[in-house]
């Protein structure tokens, strides 16, 4: 609350890394809605914001799944503009202000993504091409040491329950080989 947040914006990813935080993509305020391919980058020691401070998202992007790995935060699909899907795997690398970036063919919005030594698993969200919010049960995963491919497998363990959201209002945590 010191410095307050430099823009308007809802649904983005947000990292940490180096002493600093690192605000990407989000919608934006405004008549036609859409993403934003904005960094704005907030040093912890000076509690000061530098709009567009890192590099831009290659494909902009709200309401994706993001799940950081140490210097890396991983961004999976979302949307560009209302109810057009992102079919990307964008990684950003926070120290070295690079993005890199894989097919993600589901193209969920909403996802839920969460991360073990070896995988990325998209949990729930909302299927592509629907513009109704509807829940999903899919549970996918990427193998971390292969992300670069996009070859995500559906695990046919599906979700107890069908979610939506889940990326924006839940937190992960991985205990004694579970996800919760």
């Amino acid at each position: 609350s010191e410095a307050g947040v430099p823009r308007w914006v809802e649904g983005p990813a947000l990292g940490a890394w180096g002493g600093k935080l690192y605000l990407v993509g989000g919608g934006s305020q405004g008549i036609p809605y859409q993403a934003s391919a904005q960094v704005d980058v907030y040093d912890i020691a000076t509690h000061t914001w530098t709009p567009s401070g890192g590099t831009a998202m290659p494909q902009a992007s709200d309401y994706a799944g993001v799940v950081q790995i140490g210097q890396y935060l991983y961004v999976v699909g979302g949307m560009s503009y209302i109810y057009e899907e992102v079919y990307l795997v964008q990684r950003y690398d926070m120290a070295t202000d690079s993005w890199l970036t894989a097919d993600y063919e589901s193209s969920f919005v909403f996802p839920a993504l969460t991360a073990t030594g070896q995988y990325l698993y998209a949990m729930g969200g909302d299927p592509p091409g629907d513009e109704l919010w509807t829940s999903s049960d899919l549970v996918e995963r990427l193998a971390l040491d292969e992300w670069l491919s996009g070859d995500w497998e559906d695990i046919h363990v599906p979700l107890p329950k069908a979610t939506i959201g889940a990326s924006s209002y839940c937190t992960d945590a991985l205990a004694g080989g579970e996800i919760w």
